[in-house]
């Protein structure tokens, strides 16, 4: 029981930390209060089922039912998270690509969040670094926003120093298979080279629904991610790569 309520007391501390750090309106943010909820639940319960020695009443087919889902989830979704670990250090070699896609992510205030200030500055990089490759900003408008991410995405690597020429503008897409789908149209190479670039931890993924959206070996150009902000990217991306794989987008 104290190993749960110390769980449930990292989820509440690190959900008050990454709200603060980031911002009030993270993605998947609700996850660490909700999981800090639910261990201290499973703590007073255990305690009660103990105290009133309630466990043998149980019946075996429910206790067997009930762990072995609960172990299978457990391994699957380790599995995955080895995936999205193991895809956070591919880079391709300079010079090997024609075009890059920088995947979009939140906009506050018309200015790019954290994680697209990290993309960005990592596409501006290697823009500078492959003179020859065009880059496709991706992301449609946000709730609340006034100008959608790819807008955003595009004044910020011109300020960086990107010539306006080399940059395609894809801004209806409301999620990463949008992204990919929408920016798939605005290549006109058949055959072209892409690299995506977007945070470490989204690589694995995003590679995943590029190909499924008809592109021919796109090799993944990551993003170093904050390291306090590691733990909970990665944990969300484990997630979102069950739910792309159930609803069939990969």
């Amino acid at each position: 029981m104290l190993i749960l309520l110390i769980i449930s007391i990292f989820c509440f501390l690190y959900y008050f930390l990454i709200i603060t750090y980031a911002h009030p309106q993270i993605s998947f943010g609700y996850f660490w209060p909700i999981m800090g909820s639910l261990m201290l639940i499973t703590a007073l319960i255990k305690y009660y089922i103990g105290k009133k020695h309630l466990w043998s009443l149980i019946p075996l087919q429910f206790k067997t039912v009930f762990f072995t889902a609960i172990g299978f989830f457990i391994l699957v979704f380790l599995t995955v998270e080895v995936l999205v670990l193991g895809a956070m250090f591919r880079t391709p070699p300079k010079n090997s690509l024609d075009y890059v896609v920088v995947l979009g992510a939140a906009v506050y205030g018309g200015e790019p969040s954290p994680t697209l200030r990290e993309r960005l500055d990592k596409a501006a990089m290697y823009l500078k670094e492959n003179e020859t490759v065009t880059v496709i900003v991706s992301g449609g408008l946000s709730e609340n926003e006034i100008k959608s991410e790819a807008l955003v995405m595009s004044e910020y690597l011109i300020n960086k120093g990107i010539d306006s020429s080399r940059i395609k503008l894809e801004d209806k897409s409301t999620n990463t298979n949008e992204n990919l789908l929408f920016a798939k149209q605005l290549i006109e190479t058949k055959d072209a080279k892409i690299g995506i670039i977007t945070s470490d931890f989204h690589i694995f993924r995003a590679t995943l629904l590029a190909k499924q959206a008809g592109f021919k070996n796109p090799k993944g150009i990551p993003v170093q991610s904050n390291s306090f902000m590691k733990l909970h990217y990665v944990i969300r991306e484990g997630f979102a790569v069950i739910k792309d794989k159930f609803m069939g987008n990969m």
